[in-house]
């Protein structure tokens, strides 16, 4: 492929990713905001880790473009993020053919992954990378086994492995 064709190609995917991104925010906008506190009662997260729940429920809020108070313990990640074509009218059919890309697109999955990468520390991750059954090779495989968790199973998942806390089982 030539170099005006990558550019129109990248310039088109990145229209549509935004434009994705953008319907996730206003989907997210559209809830009524609960406390924190609340979304980690819903969540079951162990008092001992509220605190490192809470800065990640915050974190991935403002990935998402919003307050940590619109997720609920119960959305399932690749469900809250996946956006499908008939959502985005100003993108056309043909866009998302010429771009190569599905009827529907996951959007925020590698910024969720640089998130659990920085927030972890790299020892805990590694100690319970031994505790799954499936044991993820590549990063892709992580964000599959993330994309397939609920808000709250994220926040239980990722606390105990944050940086400067103790592992609270």
């Amino acid at each position: 492929m030539g170099d005006g064709m990558m550019n129109w190609l990248n310039s088109t995917v990145s229209r549509i990713d935004k434009a994705a991104k953008e319907r996730v925010r206003q989907r997210l906008a559209q809830r009524t905001e609960v406390a924190i506190p609340d979304l980690l009662e819903q969540a079951a997260v162990p008092s001992g880790l509220r605190d490192v729940a809470t800065n990640l429920a915050i974190q991935l809020g403002r990935i998402l473009g919003s307050e940590a108070g619109v997720l609920r313990a119960d959305d399932r990640l690749d469900v809250l993020l996946r956006v499908d074509a008939q959502e985005l009218p100003s993108i056309s059919a043909d866009e998302w053919g010429e771009a190569r890309l599905k009827q529907r697109l996951i959007v925020h999955s590698y910024d969720i992954m640089h998130l659990v990468e920085t927030f972890s520390d790299g020892d805990k991750w590694k100690q319970k990378w031994t505790t799954l059954a499936i044991r993820p090779q590549s990063e892709e495989q992580w964000i599959d086994l993330i994309l397939v968790m609920t808000v709250g199973e994220f926040l239980n998942f990722f606390a105990p492995l944050a940086r400067g806390t103790q592992a609270v089982t």
